[in-house]
């Protein structure tokens, strides 16, 4: 199934794509495809408990191990942290942030985004 991605701003990080089914261990690709003054913050909610974050430039890929592909949750936003909590992680940008996007899915092996 096919996930739907609507995309608030002209330029947000927004691409589509079906997560893949699994949990096993693996390794993910997170790209930020923000505008080249734009930069990308990730947090990955691990389904073992705990969460890792990090930032990305524009255009910057980082591969990640040991992710639960298929299992893993993620949230990415530009120019801001996610928020804590994945419920307040919304497309819609936040007040008085008008360059402010967040979006939260599941991990897939690639173009995490």
């Amino acid at each position: 199934m096919a996930m739907a991605a609507l995309c608030l701003l002209v330029q947000s990080p927004c691409v589509a794509k079906a997560p893949e089914i699994g949990g096993a261990s693996s390794t993910a690709e997170f790209v930020c495809k923000g505008a080249p003054s734009q930069t990308c913050h990730f947090s990955i909610i691990r389904q073992a408990g705990g969460k890792w974050t990090f930032t990305l430039g524009s255009g910057e890929r980082r591969r990640l191990n040991d992710v639960a592909v298929g299992a893993d949750r993620y949230m990415v936003s530009v120019n801001f942290s996610p928020p804590a909590d994945p419920v307040s992680c919304t497309r819609v940008p936040a007040a008085g942030k008008r360059s402010a996007w967040c979006k939260f899915s599941i991990v897939a092996r690639d173009d995490n985004n």
